[in-house]
């Protein structure tokens, strides 16, 4: 399970070979903001684990 911290982030986008462009926060609204760059296939792979991963209060919007 992720912890969501910028680390865990960085070495799930290396493990699955994409590149972790751009991470943003709005506290006030409980989201997070994730860009990345890669495959499509593996970029759905990261969006995937992340959406299963993530506290359920946490909304957590990816972009490719």
């Amino acid at each position: 399970m992720l912890n969501f911290t910028i680390q865990e982030l960085k070495k799930l986008s290396s493990l699955i070979q994409i590149e972790l462009i751009r991470i943003s926060e709005n506290f006030n609204k409980g989201e997070i903001n994730i860009c990345i760059d890669g495959n499509k296939t593996q970029c759905n792979k990261f969006k995937k684990i992340v959406a299963k991963n993530k506290p359920p209060h946490l909304i957590v919007n990816v972009t490719y």
